[in-house]
């Protein structure tokens, strides 16, 4: 597997192509970027078989109601 720069589009070029199709964005670029960075990091540690504590490595940004 190669790595190398990003294949995810940049934010203005998506915007450009929303104002051209005359769409709304499905969610903000934010959370597009943050859904995949984890989602890359479940399919790591599921290869690896990893075990990891979400609720210790979450609760620093918790928020409360």
């Amino acid at each position: 597997m190669r790595f190398g720069p990003s294949s995810q589009p940049h934010e203005h070029e998506l915007d450009e192509a929303y104002t051209h199709w005359q769409l709304s964005p499905p969610a903000p670029i934010d959370m597009l970027l943050i859904h995949r960075k984890i989602g890359g990091m479940y399919l790591l540690a599921s290869r690896l078989n990893a075990k990891v504590n979400l609720q210790q490595l979450f609760e620093p940004y918790r928020l409360e109601h």
